[in-house]
């Protein structure tokens, strides 16, 4: 055996699993012309290269012959429709040793592809992802301008399938610390935005507090607080998200010219306590907010947005002409400034608002309406609401098949959304199929979203399964998280009765009934009470208790909401 060869396996013996790796790609090398090492370099720099595409990068164009010898190497693949690739984990050692060894290199031959790929057509997303992938790893001039611009439009036009191609290509290079800064935190936070509207929370923190780490401006810092802010919302961390509406609100208040920021952050707090049925405060955000919106010409969607909120508000209290009104108003705003998600918003929810009403044929319409315009502009997650929101409908109407049918197609375009498994479990529950309720609530608790709603559903079917102590511990987690929620006072009152504690199961009750406000509620608490009867047996308790519903007044409000 030659020295050489005896040294290698020593170096071999001695090295750790990524030193091996580099030692076995280095002797391949080696044992290449100083030409096809070059052109391997290079060929490790796109994601794909076809011939041409790799004599830009060269500089010097290869020989027919060298060309097919390097198309043979054991780490270079065909890649389907485009020409070859090498090797994923070839292509990381190669790029991490250039990168280390020699930058300016990387950078030179990243700069000749950014500027081929340019010349490609840009409306092809392969092409325009690759020509801005190249340019921030050249460290071009607007590079990061361009990436940002791109993002925030394939963003705003719905297009998430083509930005999620370019953040995931981008976060390669960001991990292996290609691209830093704020270019990498931007990378990072576009990629957080995307988590959020396929729900997928957990994803979109982590994303978020990778931006924050980044060495960035206080406008884009400011951004990412208030969207970890809209992350624990949508897990129903209500606190905590407060908090960070509220950290990222004085962030805001210290820059210039960004009242706009400012106003969506006192919004988002409106919409934390709308979650947490606090009305009168919900509705003083909104106003707050609505008001530094008509400040500035390009406010109109948050207007709008503002108005649809004030419309929510009603509609919860069950103030329905109100909330037409408000929602027609945010309607036209939007059908004016041509915001088709807006529009179909404000469809979805006088869909609701029908549904609230018993107008079952015309909430279908309407509701249909919306799930078009979201279909049409690629909102999966929009689309399968509609269909959450006509289950429900058919639920109240105790259409209990049908709104099975609704639910099933919300979850076959939206899997990622854990009301939909919750709102599936209450509808088998309702249908007394105890199983299915179940296997809905597991899946819905391994989602960890909402967690409260879930502990709800649990505490329901406790209760039906003769298990009214477990129903009442669940019911009173519950109600640590949605204190004002009535509904969830309501079902905590009948755990307490079924649990031998009349006196102050009558006492919850009373306070539940004085924050129920929608006749659907009211008929579903009657029907829960008969089915207690049935399972528990009929008592004068019961009776009192259902007496107390049937006899109930909507409370006046001690001023208005907005």
């Amino acid at each position: 055996m030659s020295d050489k060869s005896t040294d290698f396996l020593t170096k071999l013996q001695n090295a750790n699993e990524s030193e091996r790796d580099w030692l076995i790609m280095e002797m391949s090398l080696q044992n290449l012309s100083e030409t096809l090492q070059q052109a391997v370099w290079a060929a490790a720099i796109p994601h794909w290269f076809d011939r041409d595409f790799l004599n830009a990068i060269l500089a010097n164009p290869l020989k027919d012959s060298d060309f097919e010898t390097l198309k043979e190497l054991s780490f270079v693949e065909v890649f389907p429709e485009r020409g070859f690739n090498v090797h994923e984990r070839s292509r990381k050692l190669l790029l991490d040793k250039l990168w280390t060894t020699n930058k300016a290199r990387y950078q030179r031959l990243s700069k000749r592809a950014a500027a081929y790929c340019k010349k490609q057509d840009q409306s092809i997303t392969a092409w325009r992802v690759e020509t801005l992938y190249h340019g921030l790893l050249a460290n071009n001039l607007n590079a990061k301008e361009n990436f940002i611009i791109q993002g925030v439009d394939w963003l705003n036009s719905f297009q998430y399938d083509k930005l999620e191609n370019l953040t995931q290509i981008l976060l390669g290079a960001v991990n292996s610390g290609f691209i830093t800064g704020e270019a990498a935190a931007r990378v990072a936070f576009m990629q957080a935005r995307l988590d959020i509207l396929y729900s997928r929370y957990s994803s979109a923190q982590s994303f978020l507090q990778q931006a924050l780490q980044q060495k960035t401006n206080e406008i884009l810092t400011a951004h990412c607080i208030q969207y970890l802010g809209d992350v624990h919302y949508h897990l129903s961390e209500h606190e905590q998200a407060r908090d960070c509406y509220r950290r990222a609100l004085i962030r805001y208040q210290k820059i210039k010219n960004i009242r706009g920021e400012e106003a969506n952050c006192i919004q988002s707090l409106g919409d934390v306590h709308l979650s947490l049925a606090e009305y009168k405060q919900a509705g003083n955000c909104y106003q707050k907010a609505l008001s530094i919106y008509k400040q500035f010409e390009n406010g109109r969607v948050g207007e709008a947005s503002c108005i649809q909120g004030f419309g929510d508000i009603h509609k919860y209290l069950a103030e329905y002409e109100q909330a037409q009104d408000y929602y027609s108003q945010a309607l036209l705003i939007y059908q004016q400034i041509k915001s088709r998600l807006g529009e179909a918003n404000c469809f979805r929810c006088l869909g609701q608002l029908q549904g609230a009403q018993s107008q079952t044929g015309l909430a279908i319409i309407t509701l249909q309406q919306a799930a078009q315009i979201y279909e049409q502009i690629g909102v999966k997650s929009g689309e399968a609401n509609c269909f959450d929101d006509l289950a429900t409908i058919y639920q109240q109407q105790k259409q209990f098949a049908e709104a099975l049918v609704m639910e099933n197609k919300a979850i076959k375009i939206f899997p990622d959304e854990v009301g939909f498994y919750q709102n599936r479990a209450f509808i088998h529950t309702k249908m007394d199929d105890y199983e299915k309720a179940e296997a809905d609530i597991k899946q819905a608790e391994t989602m960890g979203k909402d967690p409260a709603y879930t502990l709800l559903h649990k505490a329901t079917l406790a209760l039906w399964q003769q298990q009214p102590t477990q129903a009442v511990t669940l019911c009173q987690q519950t109600l640590a998280q949605r204190p004002a929620d009535g509904n969830v006072r309501a079902m905590f009152a009948l755990t307490l009765l079924a649990d031998g504690q009349a006196p102050v199961a009558d006492k919850e009750l009373k306070e539940a009934l004085t924050t129920i406000y929608q006749q659907h509620d009211i008929d579903s608490l009657l029907d829960d009470l008969d089915k207690l009867a049935r399972i528990y047996g009929q008592s004068p308790e019961i009776e009192a208790l259902r007496e107390q519903v049937l006899t109930k007044e909507k409370p006046l409000l001690t001023q208005n909401t907005t």
